[in-house]
């Protein structure tokens, strides 16, 4: 009974690990790919770039993480919006179970906690 007990406690947290670990190479491949959107849109944008937000969404099947940027050109505020496509298996469950067709789900504060 007590070698069941120790195998059930090691395979929960095998797999509590391995969904950490997916979880884990989500947030870091979306700040990779939010670290490289400044060069990116270094032409489109008309100012400097101040902050941005960022988000996931799932229509038709197909995920997506957008990042929302914000500049400021000295006069007025411009938005430039980068998206993404990212395969399923690459979105944990925990942000997959969140979103519905067609929803946007901000994760912004995550990645910021994440960063910090």
């Amino acid at each position: 009974m007590i070698l069941f007990s120790l195998v059930k406690e090691f395979v929960i947290q095998t797999v509590a690990q391995g969904v950490l670990t997916l979880i884990e190479r989500f947030k870091q491949s979306f700040v990779q790919w939010l670290q490289q959107i400044p060069e990116m849109i270094q032409d489109k944008v008309d100012g400097i770039v101040y902050g941005c937000k960022t988000f996931v969404r799932e229509q038709l099947g197909i995920n997506k993480e957008i990042s929302d940027n914000y500049a400021f050109n000295g006069k007025q505020w411009q938005k430039t919006t980068v998206t993404r496509e990212v395969r399923s298996s690459e979105v944990p469950y925990e942000i997959s179970s969140q979103i519905s067709n067609g929803e946007v789900l901000d994760v912004t504060e995550e990645l910021e906690l994440y960063m910090k």
